[in-house]
């Protein structure tokens, strides 16, 4: 069963007769075979109110993230987005068409650097600031590139040192330097790694 959430800024009339036609004139209208068995697409139960989905991965979706536990599946069904959530839960979400990948995982409890396993820059979500020349006591932000799915995958974060704590450079000269010496020689890729890590100089709080 998956629980129907439907934004309070969409008009949930027009949406429910969306949902009631079985998504009839979009990439999840439902199709039946010759005995009337749900091939692909959604079906909606109005005696329980639940939504079937079956073979939906045979479905054009425009795009889909997952963390290995939860998939989440994005369909553009022309006036709204529709985001299928399996896994831990089973939701079906219909948002307005401006909703972004971290609108829709902005509500998780989730912490940004897992969002990276849903292929997520969080760059665009932590308040990351390049450091000026001129700024002392500074670190280095280093950002890891992982195909979705990885689980093995290792988080954007500060720089740290064999204890875990956020390494301190005096000036920026001095962590300039230090990404230098790390990024000098052969990086040899990581399983799911799909490129080596990127360093740049910031300031810290």
């Amino acid at each position: 069963m998956y629980t129907i959430n439907i934004n309070r800024e969409i008009n949930k009339d027009s949406v429910m007769k969306l949902i009631k036609s079985n998504f009839a004139g979009t990439k999840l209208q439902a199709v039946y075979d010759c005995d009337g068995d749900l091939v692909s697409g959604l079906e909606y139960n109005p005696d329980n109110n639940e939504i079937i989905i079956e073979s939906r991965y045979d479905i054009d979706d425009d795009d889909y993230m997952t963390d290995g536990y939860t998939r989440v599946d994005l369909y553009d069904i022309g006036d709204y987005f529709v985001f299928i959530q399996d896994g831990d839960n089973n939701i079906v979400n219909i948002e307005p068409k401006n909703t972004t990948w971290i609108d829709y995982f902005s509500d998780w409890d989730i912490e940004p650097q897992s969002l990276e396993k849903f292929g997520i820059d969080i760059n665009d979500i932590l308040d990351i600031t390049d450091a000026d020349e001129s700024d002392t006591d500074v670190s280095v932000w280093c950002t890891h590139r992982f195909v979705a799915d990885s689980y093995d995958s290792t988080p954007s974060d500060y720089v740290r040192d064999e204890d875990g704590d956020v390494i301190i450079f005096d000036t920026f000269a001095d962590a300039d330097e230090w990404i230098d010496e790390k990024i000098e020689g052969v990086y040899m890729l990581s399983n799911g790694e799909i490129a080596a890590p990127t360093y740049k100089v910031v300031k810290v709080d």
